[in-house]
């Protein structure tokens, strides 16, 4: 949540950390989008 513009943490248990920053105040749809994208990624990969 929150009114965007960046979101960072760190996931110890998939290893690994994320950051997205933007130029401008935003929602966090695209955030929830690229981690989806990740997590599918890294449970393809595992």
């Amino acid at each position: 949540g929150g009114i965007g513009g960046s979101c960072a943490w760190a996931d110890p248990v998939r290893g690994y950390s994320f950051g997205y920053a933007t130029s401008r105040l935003a929602g966090f749809d695209r955030v929830e989008a690229l981690v989806e994208a990740l997590h599918a990624d890294l449970a393809d990969a595992g």
